[in-house]
């Protein structure tokens, strides 16, 4: 049990080495957005339908093809009517050409519509990346002047005398730091909520780890 519990950990270890070692670039998370995002897919996917509709609109109607009894007399006796029909409605000329077009129309603006749709999504992944580098900027600065602000105190403390100006500092020292660790736990919300967005835009889930370069 402990062997697996150790081989765990390690494997854990080894993950997030991976994937520190290996930030995600901008253009890296967009080529993933473009390949798996579910709403620019289908857009994709319903341009592609319409346009297989364009052939199908410039043919004739199927015909109508019937058979069965017509009449039957009452009394059960003889003299029943089979009746066989074929039809074929011929369209107007002119028609088809213009049911063609109109296809051919719509499929275009459906093609346009998802190219339009995949900029959309690409604006608001690169938004959020963008964002969540800032926030990452964020919380390594806020980090930094903890560390400094804790050190200051520390020397502070160290030459504390009560009512001395020593003392007055190390008060707006530990103020500050309390300020600074609101922050922290403000950001670090920001930075889940920023993770979840940006694998949900490449369809995966909210949990994966991401790191941005």
């Amino acid at each position: 049990m402990f062997i697996l519990r150790y081989l765990s950990v390690v494997l854990i270890t080894f993950c997030c080495a991976s994937v520190s070692a290996n930030p995600l670039s901008l253009s890296q998370f967009l080529s993933q957005v473009r390949s798996a995002n579910p709403s620019i897919e289908a857009a994709k996917l319903r341009a592609l339908a319409l346009k297989h509709r364009i052939k199908p609109s410039a043919t004739w109607d199927d015909p109508f093809v019937a058979a069965g009894i017509d009449e039957r007399p009452f009394d059960g006796g003889e003299g029943e009517v089979r009746r066989y029909q074929i039809s074929q409605t011929i369209p107007f000329p002119g028609k088809i050409r213009a049911r063609e077009e109109i296809a051919e129309k719509v499929a275009e603006a459906s093609a346009y519509d998802a190219l339009t749709r995949g900029r959309q999504i690409e604006v608001i992944a690169t938004q959020a990346f963008l964002q969540a580098g800032f926030n990452k900027e964020a919380i390594r600065l806020n980090q930094n002047i903890q560390k400094i602000i804790e050190e200051t105190t520390a020397s502070a403390k160290a030459r504390y005398k009560t009512g001395g100006s020593t003392h007055h500092e190390w008060l707006l020292a530990k103020l500050e730091l309390s300020v600074l660790k609101v922050e922290a736990l403000r950001l670090e919300r920001t930075r889940a909520s920023l993770n979840a967005l940006l694998n949900e835009l490449r369809n995966l889930p909210p949990e994966t780890l991401i790191e941005i370069d």
